[in-house]
């Protein structure tokens, strides 16, 4: 499996999910209560890394959900759609990030870790229900279809050099 190739059995794609998501708790987890809240850039002004686990959880929330209309039923979103609008989520994707960065803010850091750990339980049973076609795209990222490889893989990878560039000495969030 490599990027250049991609997926190909759905065996090899939830392996890569997990793999991803076990390599971002371990990260985090590593943190200090320090660290963790260290001013992060990437999302918005105010955010902290530890800010990252409530809002991974959920966009891994938003895929489970789509997996699981999918594989009861529901058409494949058109294209160019999103999961916000696939799963009938009316606001920005900037009014959601702000309204999960509000709603977790204060919350303990052992409840925001359990909510991440939850979603992804709920998006890897969601993926494990679909049909190989229904995850896989040979023309998708890695060889998985765009709407489950961004919340679920892409989006951890992305973060990763915010979390690093917060831990340097100085990180601030302008």
């Amino acid at each position: 499996m490599t990027a250049t190739t991609g997926v190909t059995s759905q065996q090899e794609a939830l392996a890569l999910f997990d793999s991803e998501y076990a390599q971002a708790i371990a990260r985090l987890r590593g943190l200090s209560r320090e660290d963790l809240g260290r001013p992060f850039f990437g999302e918005g002004a105010g955010w902290r890394i530890r800010d990252l686990i409530a809002h991974w959880a959920m966009w891994q929330r938003l895929a489970a959900n789509a997996a699981e209309k999918i594989a009861a039923g529901t058409p494949w979103p058109a294209e160019g759609s999103n999961l916000r609008q696939f799963n009938g989520v009316a606001v920005s994707l900037d009014e959601l990030n702000a309204e999960r960065q509000r709603e977790f803010d204060a919350r303990p850091l052992d409840e925001c870790f359990a909510e991440l750990e939850s979603a992804h339980r709920a998006l890897m049973a969601g993926l494990a229900k679909l049909p190989e076609r229904d995850l896989l795209a040979p023309d998708g990222p890695e060889g998985i279809r765009k709407h489950f490889f961004m919340p679920g893989i892409h989006h951890f990878r992305f973060h990763r050099e915010h979390i690093e560039a917060a831990l340097k000495e100085g990180a601030t969030t302008t």
